[in-house]
């Protein structure tokens, strides 16, 4: 996890995490990727915390 500013100047936590392939998907139909890929995709998720700031700020 880390904490950056957007182009905007708003504070954003962000995490990223690895998306394991698993057996049973790929052989399945569920997603177009090669067995052999140990980690077909990332999944990032991204937190404003303009309301973490301002609770902090009013707690001051």
């Amino acid at each position: 996890m880390r904490i950056r500013e957007s182009t905007i100047g708003q504070r954003r936590l962000s995490a990223i995490t690895p998306i394991p392939n698993e057996r049973q998907c790929s052989s399945g139909d569920c997603r177009g990727h090669l067995k052999e890929m140990r980690v077909p995709g990332l999944l990032e998720v991204s937190l404003n915390l303009d309301l973490v700031d301002a609770e902090l700020t009013s707690m001051q």
